[in-house]
């Protein structure tokens, strides 16, 4: 990120592009939160979303352009992902590639690419601001959160906020949870050991977000909360010399655990009393895994293709109850480029 002492020297836009750039971006980070909250569910609006996210930002890249010197190469790694993509369309290892997904993806990987470039572009009065906002975000979805769950609050009452029907179902249970996470922990990035105000601000925010998160339906953001939380006091012990090595280790098992599984699949024990079965999203994984694992060693070099994971079918018995794999994916990152890319 810039400081406005080191872009004195560069042409600052008028009056005017300063408002709209900056308008967009604080637009884009108060009005995404509410949208997740209120809306989102299984890829409903998401196309008129992307839309309204690249005319916030649009703003911010055309008035600021000539301030941005790119530390990472975002347009390569663009140009990298597009790459392997189309090439295994145009050279497909199976018929389970997917085109139309990859033309259904894409944009919204540029859009990220662009929300990225325009968080480079902030200097130091504007991450003030976006820190406030975030900071305002993120205690209200808690609160909300919270109050509707003990009957304090209805949910429709934010129907003002957004241009679609508020919804309450469990996938978007599972959207917000996710994005209360990520943001809050962002937070803590931010506010953690900036002093001892900052820092328990920051402990308010987890401990509000955690409480929300414990109380909806998404298993799998409650799993993420642990793992997380693990994670970031394991990161805050004394390890000597060896501290780099081993958090590294740690990072690195995320890759190399999928792989032992490949290795070693069917894991999943036999007997339906064991303790991985009595939580559903934990055992359900067992299956879900064993059976991706089966599929990487069945085309381990080549993979099966660009969105692949949305169309290979699932053989009766492999996971009771799905024809396909459920949500279209392996809920594993490592599994989904094993299974598409090899």
């Amino acid at each position: 990120m810039m400081d406005q002492t080191d872009i004195g020297a560069i042409k600052q836009p008028g009056f005017l592009g300063e408002g709209l750039r900056q308008l967009g971006l604080y637009l884009l980070v108060a009005f995404y939160p509410a949208y997740v909250y209120l809306n989102a569910h299984n890829g409903f609006y998401a196309e008129s979303v992307m839309v309204m996210l690249l005319l916030l930002l649009l703003p911010r890249i055309i008035f600021s352009k000539a301030e941005y010197r790119p530390e990472l190469p975002i347009p390569l790694l663009l140009w990298a992902y597009g790459t392997i993509g189309l090439i295994s369309l145009w050279f497909p290892s199976s018929n389970y590639a997917d085109y139309q997904w990859f033309m259904d993806s894409f944009p919204r990987i540029i859009i990220g690419a662009a929300i990225l470039w325009a968080i480079g572009m902030l200097n130091r009065k504007e991450v003030g601001i976006v820190r406030l906002i975030c900071l305002i975000s993120s205690l209200w979805l808690s609160l909300s959160v919270i109050s509707v769950h003990y009957g304090l609050l209805d949910k429709s009452i934010y129907g003002y906020l957004t241009l679609w029907p508020v919804i309450s179902y469990a996938s978007n249970a599972k959207y917000f949870s996710f994005w209360l996470l990520f943001s809050t922990w962002g937070l803590i990035a931010m506010f953690w050991g900036k002093s001892l105000r900052a820092s328990l601000l920051a402990g308010l925010c987890y401990l509000l977000a955690g409480w929300a998160i414990l109380l909806t339906t998404s298993e799998s953001a409650q799993l993420a909360l642990a793992v997380s939380t693990v994670i970031f006091i394991g990161a805050h012990l004394r390890m000597g010399r060896y501290r780099y090595y081993i958090l590294l280790s740690v990072v690195l098992l995320m890759a190399v655990l999928p792989l032992i599984w490949v290795i070693g699949a069917p894991l999943r024990p036999e007997d339906s009393g064991s303790l991985l079965y009595k939580n559903w999203a934990v055992g359900s994984r067992v299956y879900l895994y064993d059976f991706c694992a089966s599929l990487v060693r069945e085309s381990f070099v080549f993979g099966y293709g660009y969105g692949a994971s949305m169309n290979i079918p699932v053989p009766s018995g492999s996971l009771p109850g799905w024809s396909l794999l459920p949500g279209g994916h392996p809920h594993n990152i490592f599994f989904l480029l094993m299974i598409e890319h090899g």
